[in-house]
């Protein structure tokens, strides 16, 4: 027994086989910017996480370094201070970076982490 195909689904195969054809042609354009709007606010929060542990890490480095606890100490945190400096450059290169910001922003949250990891080494030898 074979059965009959009506118009309508016939239609219907028809219309969805030649929409599938233009979406793998690359025909059909996805104007709607939910994809990059969702993005675009990841990277803001990324952006603005970095920035505060930035700001907080170099207030306590520069409070280390007016009042160290040993040389060590004070040159420890001097080196921590040019590298929240120079991510601190890295994070401003990502606002002039508009379809690749997220790689500065990616590297800064990075290294700020592997800093604060690297930190519970005690380089700076002033455990009690």
């Amino acid at each position: 027994m074979k059965a009959e195909v009506t118009k309508e689904e016939k239609a219907i195969v028809t219309s969805s086989t030649e929409g599938q054809e233009e979406i793998k042609s690359g025909a059909v354009e996805v104007t709607s910017p939910i994809v990059e709007d969702f993005w675009d606010k990841r990277r803001g929060e990324a952006r603005n996480w970095c920035w505060v542990m930035i700001f907080a890490n170099s207030f306590f480095q520069i409070s280390a370094i007016i009042n160290p606890m040993s040389d060590d100490h004070y040159w420890t945190n001097v080196v921590y201070q040019v590298v929240s400096t120079a991510l601190a450059v890295i994070l401003l290169a990502s606002y002039w970076m508009e379809k690749y910001s997220w790689i500065p922003i990616i590297f800064a949250n990075t290294v700020t982490n592997m800093r604060l990891i690297i930190r519970f080494s005690d380089f700076e030898n002033n455990r009690y």
